[in-house]
């Protein structure tokens, strides 16, 4: 997503802390093996969906089922890759939808709205909704019972909020001011995964793998058209301010090289070389790097060009 003053856009930290599914995992979401009971439980699934027609008609329920009997069982599967791979996916295709529709049609997507909602409540300020604080989620169960919030995910944050009518302004995203490089070092009551902790020791929820993963520009797993392996550029290169890494200018890398491969490559020679100079640039609590000079007037530039083509009155974008 692009403003005056840069990029931003959901990243795998993000993903991580607002709704709690893990980076890496021991299961292959697409080689899932069952045993006997688990396929007894599949059987009895399988006749469910037939009965309903929603699980039937909008429900992937063949490999659907077989992952949350597996998830069930207590397999940890990469599900934040595999979330935003899908965002990303969903984001594309309505943009090109958008274009060959040329505003005459609407569109209709299974994009996240949620997620989005969320993420964009997480990263900006001034948009008139408060968050819930663990005081009053309590009271609003009726008080009946008493919650471990450090069980629930940070999603459960933004409880029942709703945005005024009227309250969002659109140069509130053009207000570098107004965007939150580092989120998930607040306290607030609800658990959070910073991948520091102030005191500069390392989180007990990411390790070297996720942070590198998350840091660093690869093509992460996702689903394709028929819901088979497929890969999907990750480039958070291009948004380094909201890891605390200096910024440069936006940059396109080539992604070569079978998935495999590419993680392999990337975890041997990035875990290695560069963990230590990552891990300094994060250890600071709130730590917001600064843009580089080429950075600047990388987007200055881009700002005189897009005033320039609305003063001549360029053709239609």
């Amino acid at each position: 997503m692009q403003c005056s003053w840069g990029e931003f856009t959901p990243s795998l930290e993000d993903v991580c802390n607002i709704m709690r599914i893990p980076i890496v995992g021991d299961g292959n979401p697409f080689k899932i093996e069952l045993d006997r009971e688990q396929k007894k439980k599949l059987q009895v699934l399988e006749k469910g969906a037939y009965d309903s027609k929603e699980v039937f008609l909008f429900c992937n329920w063949q490999r659907v089922f077989p992952l949350a009997i597996m998830l069930a069982a207590g397999t940890c599967f990469p599900l934040a890759p595999l979330f935003l791979s899908h965002l990303y996916r969903k984001l594309d295709q309505i943009s090109k939808d958008d274009k060959e529709g040329a505003g005459q049609y609407g569109i209709d997507s299974l994009v996240s709205s949620f997620f989005l909602q969320l993420f964009v409540w997480e990263r900006f300020k001034g948009l008139a909704v408060e968050p819930v604080t663990p005081k009053s989620l309590h009271q609003l169960e009726g008080g009946k019972r008493d919650f471990n919030l450090v069980g629930f995910p940070l999603c459960c944050r933004w409880f029942r909020r709703k945005v005024k009518k009227g309250a969002f302004r659109p140069a509130i995203l053009d207000d570098i001011g107004q965007f939150n490089f580092r989120p998930y070092f607040t306290a607030h009551g609800f658990q959070t995964f910073p991948f520091f902790y102030p005191e500069g020791n390392s989180s007990l929820f990411l390790g070297s793998v996720e942070l590198l993963l998350a840091t660093n520009a690869q093509t992460i797993i996702a689903y394709g058209d028929f819901f088979d392996l497929a890969i999907e550029i990750y480039s958070p290169h291009r948004v380094k301010r909201q890891f605390g890494i200096d910024q440069d200018v936006p940059s396109h890398l080539s992604y070569d090289g079978h998935l495999r491969n590419c993680i392999m490559d990337f975890t041997r020679t990035y875990g290695i070389s560069c963990s230590g100079i990552l891990f300094d640039s994060l250890r600071k609590k709130d730590s917001v790097s600064s843009p580089t000079l080429t950075f600047l007037r990388f987007w200055e530039l881009q700002r005189c060009e897009f005033r320039r083509f609305i003063k001549t009155g360029g053709t239609r974008l």
